[in-house]
């Protein structure tokens, strides 16, 4: 007889054992929309850090520290709003550290913004950092002085969609419709939405000014008029906008991680622990790095009860509710959640918390979703950029007492901190290492592996 533990020990070897290079070059080139000839290739880059929240934010936040040469650093003062910049990413063999020709190159083109110029312009005493006629300022200074510099890249096409937004009002939709269409109006070309919870028709779906913006106009439905009874997550990558249940830790798609939990240090030293790519169906992953741990019921339960009690708002009279005793009228609507994990209250005991009327039912029924919930953030060794989706539903297998469990969940935030490994040729080596913030459920369940 095999233990589970055994074999799961032969599915960790055998991930770990894939041949991949995970080491790769990155050139990084800046140019300037308002002057074309003003272009700089082979920006020196010491740190980059892909930071993808996907339950905080609506698109990737980059930032990079790179070095640059005092009369760069003018430019990018001068014409920022429309400086550019191209990272290219190519994998080389860890070997003999010549380019994979079989990998494709990734590029990605961002807007470049600068932090706290005028600290670097004292710092380094670039008086002329604000003056667009400091040329000869500059040509005086020692140009072979390489400036550390801090700059936030956004993905060029996410910078233009933050500049669309609708108001108005839709008629006879779902808000399945409206999410598609508001996607499509702001210039969003691929959509990959689970279908919404709510399948009401609705005679008329309104968008104040105030809501119109991307950044706030799919929560502002979610909050209105109800999507998911998990909550609503949206997130644009890689041109796709991503929307999915926030909570829905049961979450079904075709494209699944799994991240199989290790001793911290096990299988140290090695330069592979994942096995699949962005085609993949299923992604895995070791991680073999301490964890941090946070359950959500107790203080979700403390805060904001574990019973949500509203009244229909569809079902007042003239906006009056009767009241006797201790009695809410026949109109309320109750929805309770079993705490089964609670060590402050009694379990099974249902704190309510009263709400004011409302017809959005799918919006309370989130807030109890994301109380029966925790957080693990684990680590991924060696990893590749945008190999994971946004939502992603997840398994996190770990073994205990030589029986193989597991949590189901979803990938909340992915963050890549990518530095300098080595040093080869004209050119610096890097890796990068990865941060996953997954939810789960609070259940443990036997692996069927």
């Amino acid at each position: 007889m095999i233990l589970s533990t055994e074999l799961l020990k032969k599915i960790l070897d055998k991930v770990t054992s894939v041949e991949r290079s995970n080491i790769f070059k990155i050139k990084m080139s800046l140019r300037n929309h308002e002057d074309p000839t003003y272009v700089r290739e082979n920006i020196i880059i010491d740190q980059i850090t892909f930071n993808q929240l996907f339950n905080n934010n609506v698109t990737d936040d980059i930032q990079v520290r790179a070095n640059l040469f005092p009369e760069d650093l003018l430019e990018l003062v001068r014409y920022q709003s429309a400086m550019y910049a191209t990272l290219t990413i190519e994998y080389v063999d860890s070997d003999s550290f010549e380019i994979i020709l079989d990998e494709l190159p990734e590029v990605y083109n961002f807007r470049v913004f600068v932090h706290e110029l005028e600290d670097i312009a004292k710092h380094f005493g670039i008086t002329a950092l604000t003056n667009v006629d400091g040329d000869d300022h500059v040509s005086e200074m020692q140009t072979s002085v390489i400036m550390p510099i801090d700059m936030q890249l956004i993905p060029a096409e996410c910078y233009s969609l933050n500049k669309q937004f609708f108001n108005g009002q839709l008629s006879n939709v779902t808000v399945g419709d409206a999410i598609k269409y508001f996607a499509t109006v702001m210039g969003i070309k691929r959509i990959n939405m689970i279908t919404p919870d709510n399948t009401t028709k609705f005679h008329h779906l309104y968008i104040p000014p105030e809501m119109g913006s991307f950044r706030v106009i799919f929560e502002y439905i979610q909050k209105k008029y109800g999507v998911y009874d998990a909550g609503l997550n949206y997130y644009f990558t890689n041109s796709i906008l991503y929307v999915w249940p926030a909570y829905d830790v049961k979450l079904n798609r075709k494209r699944k991680l799994s991240v199989m939990k290790v001793n911290p240090s096990s299988y140290a030293g090695l330069l592979n622990y994942h096995d699949g790519d962005r085609k993949s169906d299923e992604v895995k992953i070791v991680s073999n790095t301490e964890i941090v741990h946070k359950t959500l019921s107790n203080l979700a339960a403390e805060n904001d009860g574990n019973s949500q009690m509203f009244i229909l708002a569809d079902n007042m009279i003239d906006g009056q509710v009767d009241v006797s005793g201790d009695n809410i009228s026949l109109n309320n609507v109750s929805i309770t959640c079993t705490n089964k994990v609670d060590n402050s209250i009694n379990k099974n005991s249902a704190i309510p918390v009263y709400k004011k009327p409302t017809n959005n039912v799918f919006e309370k029924v989130s807030r109890i979703a994301e109380s029966n919930t925790e957080i693990i953030v684990t680590g991924w060794p060696h990893s590749r950029l945008h190999m994971l989706d946004p939502g992603m539903p997840v398994k996190y297998i770990y073994d205990d007492k030589d029986t193989v469990k597991l949590k189901t969940g979803l990938l909340e935030a992915v963050t890549y901190t990518l530095d300098k490994s080595t040093h080869h040729g004209d050119s610096f080596l890097y890796t990068a290492v990865g941060s996953l913030v997954l939810r789960l459920s609070i259940d443990n369940e036997i692996a069927d592996i």
